[in-house]
């Protein structure tokens, strides 16, 4: 039953984020917060440990781990098996709030935060490709991201990385990206 929870928990999240008022009448937007209650195992394959869709989605792993099947190793450090998975992906949702647990043994990232979302009391360890990834502007505090298989935290140039530990990764510690701006693309 657990395997079968952890299989379809991204499907379930998004079918509350949709299921509930995600706007109210006046356009204001709702916040949905989540709490997980145990541990989550995530098949190898999951494209997500946990999917956030919805704008200002609050996530609270409550001391919990989000884990898959991924390793990492060795000196240099190498990982196993890649190329699948993110622990928390909250990459199509602005502002999303996760904290509180650990993300560990997914094959592509760790966590991926769009604009505007903040990290705090989260370890991140041994993800095949890299621990964080954050847009624009994104905040993480008091999080350690370590033995990655890439960067530890990647974050745009607006981003802020404070009181937090990262080491041990096989890329750069943190690596400040710059965004460029719609005209600069064009």
């Amino acid at each position: 039953l657990a395997d079968l929870y952890s299989f379809f928990l991204p499907a379930v999240l998004l079918f509350l984020a949709v299921g509930s008022p995600g706007f109210a009448s006046d356009g204001i937007i709702e916040i949905i917060k989540h709490l997980l209650t145990s541990d989550l195992t995530v098949p190898p394959g999951s494209p997500a440990g946990i999917a956030a869709y919805v704008e200002g989605t609050r996530i609270d792993l409550n001391g919990f781990t989000i884990k898959s099947t991924t390793t990492c190793s060795g000196t240099p450090l190498t990982c196993a098996p890649v190329g699948t998975g993110i622990g928390v992906d909250s990459s199509g949702a602005r502002d999303v709030g996760l904290r509180n647990g650990r993300i560990v043994g997914f094959g592509l990232d760790g966590v991926f935060l769009a604009e505007e979302s903040q990290l705090g009391d989260v370890t991140i360890e041994s993800n095949g490709l890299g621990g964080v990834v954050c847009d624009a502007t994104c905040v993480v505090v008091g999080s350690n991201v370590r033995r990655n298989g890439g960067v530890g935290v990647s974050a745009g140039s607006a981003s802020r990385v404070s009181q937090s530990t990262i080491q041990g990764n096989a890329g750069a510690g943190i690596l400040r990206r710059r965004i460029p701006s719609p005209i600069e693309i064009w």
